[in-house]
C-alpha cells in the first residue's frame, strides 16, 4: 500500500512538472504562470533543510478531509509526501498507515514509519477555505526509517500554504 501511494505521489509530481499535451488537438496545454506558493522547514538527524516555496504546500478537500502535505527542493534532494486526514486544526499523529501515509526521501534515501515507536506527529495550526479546499500550515515531528532499519529524528519541522 505504501509503494502504491509513493508512486502515484512520484508520477503526479512528475507529471505536474512537465507539458501535458491535449488529446483532442495533440498539441501542449498552455503553461500556466500560477505557482503556488508555501514554506516548509525541518530538521532531519539534527541537519536543517528547507522545500523550494513552489513545491510546499498542504491542502486538505472539504468534503471528505482527505489531506496532503508535500515539499521537494531537487536542489537539496529532498521529496516529501503525507497522506492524512484532516478535521480542522489539532493533533493529528501517524503510527502506521491506517492513520496515513508518510514519506520523507533525503538523498535518495526514503524514510516512512514501519514499525513500532515509528511516529509522525502534525499540528494543524491554521485552516484557511479556498473553494472546495482547505490550505494548511502547522508543524511536525517524529521518528522514522529506511529499509535498513536505519531511524531518523524529525525536529522542527513547520509548514504553511499561502495558496495552490
Amino acid at each position: 500500500m505504501t509503494k502504491v501511494f509513493i508512486l502515484t505521489f512520484l508520477i503526479s509530481f512528475s507529471l505536474a512538472t512537465k507539458a501535458q499535451i491535449n488529446p483532442l488537438t495533440g498539441k501542449p496545454f498552455p503553461v500556466s504562470k500560477h505557482t503556488s506558493k508555501g514554506s516548509m522547514s525541518f530538521k532531519f538527524n539534527g541537519q536543517p533543510y528547507e522545500a523550494d516555496p513552489a513545491h510546499a504546500k498542504g491542502y486538505a478537500m472539504v468534503q471528505t478531509g482527505l489531506g496532503y502535505i508535500n515539499g521537494a527542493n531537487s536542489s537539496k534532494g529532498i521529496l516529501i509526501g503525507l497522506e492524512l486526514f484532516v478535521k480542522g486544526k489539532g493533533a493529528i499523529s501517524i503510527k502506521g498507515d491506517k492513520d496515513g501515509k508518510v514519506n520523507f526521501t533525503i538523498n535518495n534515501v526514503m524514510y516512512w514509519v514501519k514499525s513500532p515507536g515509528d511516529f509522525l506527529n502534525v499540528e494543524i495550526t491554521n485552516v484557511k477555505k479556498m473553494g472546495q479546499l482547505l490550505l494548511l500550515s502547522g508543524t511536525f515531528e517524529g521518528v522514522v526509517q529506511d529499509k535498513e532499519g536505519h531511524k531518523a529524528k524529525i525536529t522542527e519541522g513547520k509548514f504553511s500554504t499561502e495558496s495552490l
